[in-house]
């Protein structure tokens, strides 16, 4: 008798003999191309069984979650399927990394129990057994996005400077960088992030192991070791936050009131942009309050299709409803204002002068965006707040659903507690974690879940506590200390998640800090089910014969 085991990116279904199968959906993006081999297995039948016959079969098939799903919400799942067997099924075990489910319900044809999931991948074993002992099992694995965090703690990794005491700006060279106003990208293996003050964006293949490790590439130079104010499609001026979507690489070019794209995300120094958003062409640089133009937009994002501009001089959010291919195309929905021609801040009944209070759909300095194709969430940067849409917006002026930051929406008091906000810079999520970015309190608040007004975060990172607001205050005695530390902020801070670990760009200090775990170098793999582990030689069991299969460098699957 024969064994075959198929690895279908992180999905894995075993068939003892002729029985055992499953059907997957599509496999996750970033997990190693699928694979399949034969191996021998021994024809000595279970102890205490009956041996099958030539026509035993056992089929299991995961129907939810499907394989490769990004759980968000409760970590509670019901795992369920189908069943199908030449004899009686008489037992299902549901195994998530380890721990068995203690509740199976099942019938001859299908199964369903409850599992508690971890952190981030995890996998899940769904073994049945018929009458006479012989099995079926169906394996699948499933993403809960968790970066575990604590209050006060201190990173794990610093970019841009060689210790975390130290914060003068540097000169030019291959790991600097100065005010990197923004967040950056970790995409395929290549870590991305804004070096603005020297007017490029660095490249590492393979996430630093070290401070002050040299990035292999630059955008925006024709070196490592320039940082002159560029324009056109290989230029850059003042380049702040960068995101990698829809298998593009895009950057906010500042000082050219554009957003670069790049077709596929280049990996070498130098590569031009393909084309731009929020201009006519590659070589404009117009700014104006049009529906064709910006004025110094301060940050972006790209989600579900869309594209998201905070237009910040002109207080407005421009909204693309589907991604531009070329050049010169123009949004389609404006928020904060009427129409593409009012620019005023405040401004509720659009007479071109600024109220004296906010309003839910007016904007004063927008700035940090995020969503993640259904949500959206718009840093209200002098409003001292957060607005939440519950839906993305299909028509201009469309009041908000949430303020976070103030307790209601006609309030614009900063402030230092739990449920203030002074001067807020940044807002991001990764489906279960809500951060926001609070500049003028020198920290990072951090929500397990999208949070109702006035609920106080569940950590804080940069202060001791919600109550601390004082820049680079390790002592936390309220006044700012002579020199940085692993665990303070100063000055606007935009945070990004990967996988494993939470990545805030700690402006004024020209660095950005590691939190969490640092992602797995070049080369490595974290196994699903194994949060935490990084391996060299990434190996799994072999369900049918007990031994291993692994992942060598290029992703291929090979037997041991």
């Amino acid at each position: 008798m024969r064994a075959r085991l198929v690895v279908l990116g992180g999905l894995v279904a075993a068939a003892c003999g002729d029985g055992g199968s499953t059907s997957p959906d599509a496999p996750p993006t970033d997990l190693p191309d699928a694979a399949a081999f034969d191996a021998p297995l021994s024809d000595a039948a279970p102890p205490d069984a009956t041996p099958p016959d030539a026509n035993s079969s056992v089929t299991v098939t995961i129907v939810t979650p499907t394989d490769g799903q990004r759980v968000l919400g409760s970590r509670v799942i019901t795992v369920s399927g189908t069943l199908a067997s030449t004899r009686p099924i008489a037992d299902v075990v549901v195994d998530l990394g380890g721990v068995v489910a203690p509740d199976v319900t099942f019938d001859q044809t299908s199964f369903s129990a409850e599992v508690t999931l971890g952190d981030r991948w995890q996998s899940i074993t769904v073994t049945a057994t018929d009458a006479g002992g012989f099995p079926g099992t169906a394996f699948a694995t499933v993403n809960y996005p968790f970066v575990a965090l604590t209050t006060f703690a201190p990173a794990q990794l610093v970019l841009g400077q060689p210790d975390f005491v130290t914060r003068p700006d540097r000169a030019v060279d291959a790991s600097s960088i100065p005010y990197p106003y923004g967040f950056g990208a970790w995409h395929d293996g290549v870590l991305y992030w804004p070096s603005s003050d020297h007017n490029r964006v660095l490249g590492w293949r393979g996430f630093p192991a070290r401070a002050n490790e040299p990035a292999d590439f630059a955008l925006g130079q024709p070196d490592l070791a320039t940082s002159t104010i560029g324009s056109g499609a290989a230029g850059m001026d003042f380049p702040q936050s960068v995101v990698v979507a829809d298998g593009k690489l895009f950057v906010l070019d500042w000082g050219g009131s554009r957003v670069l794209v790049w077709n596929t995300p280049p990996t070498t120094t130098g590569v031009a942009a393909d084309y731009v958003i929020g201009q006519a062409s590659l070589d404009a640089t117009a700014t104006g309050c049009t529906q064709a133009l910006t004025n110094y937009p301060d940050d972006f994002f790209v989600a579900g299709g869309r594209v998201f501009v905070s237009d910040r001089e002109n207080h407005r959010l421009l909204i693309w409803n589907t991604i531009p291919t070329a050049s010169g195309v123009p949004p389609d929905v404006v928020l904060g204002q009427g129409d593409f021609t009012h620019c005023t801040a405040n401004d509720d009944d659009q007479d071109g002068v600024t109220d004296a209070a906010p309003s839910a759909r007016t904007l004063r300095d927008p700035i940090g965006v995020w969503s993640d194709g259904t949500r959206l969430a718009l840093v209200d940067q002098s409003n001292h707040r957060v607005l939440v849409w519950n839906t993305v917006p299909t028509a201009s002026f469309t009041p908000a659903d949430v303020v976070l930051g103030q307790p209601d929406f006609t309030s614009a008091t900063p402030g230092t507690a739990a449920d203030a906000l002074r001067s807020p810079s940044e807002v991001t999520s990764n489906g279960n974690q809500f951060v926001i970015g609070d500049g003028g309190n020198h920290r990072v608040l951090i929500w397990d879940q999208l949070p109702a007004p006035g609920t106080p975060p569940d950590v804080v990172l940069g202060q001791s506590d919600a109550s601390h607001g004082a820049p680079n205050d390790d002592d936390q005695d309220g006044t700012e200390d002579a020199t940085c530390s692993a665990r303070t902020l100063r000055g606007f801070v935009s945070p990004h998640f990967t996988d494993r670990a939470l990545i805030v760009s700690d402006i004024d200090n020209s660095r950005a800090l590691v939190f969490g775990e640092l992602p797995c170098a070049a080369g490595l793999y974290e196994p699903p089910g194994m949060p935490g582990t990084c391996l060299a030689d990434p190996c799994q069991p072999d369900p049918c014969t007990g031994g291993q299969i692994c992942r060598n460098d290029t992703g291929a699957a090979v037997c041991e």
